[in-house]
C-alpha cells in the first residue's frame, strides 16, 4: 500500500491509498486558479493545489 498525506483545496488534511487512484488531472478553474483533481476506483474526486510534481515526489519515497 502506497499511503500519501494531501491537502485539498478545503485546507484539510487526508490519507490516500494512491493504489485506489486512477488518474489525476490538470484543471484550472473560472478564476484561473490551478489546481489538480484526483479521481479513485469508487468513483469519488478530491481536489488539491499540490503539483504534479509534487505528488510525484511523495510518491517517490515510497517506490521499492
Amino acid at each position: 500500500m502506497r499511503n500519501i498525506k494531501l491537502e485539498t483545496l478545503g485546507q484539510s488534511t487526508m490519507m490516500v491509498n494512491w493504489d485506489n487512484v486512477n488518474l489525476v488531472k490538470e484543471v484550472t478553474s473560472t478564476f484561473g486558479e490551478q489546481y489538480r483533481e484526483i479521481y479513485f476506483a469508487n468513483g469519488s474526486t478530491v481536489a488539491t493545489k499540490q503539483t504534479m510534481c509534487e505528488l510525484e515526489a511523495e510518491l517517490a519515497k515510497h517506490r521499492k
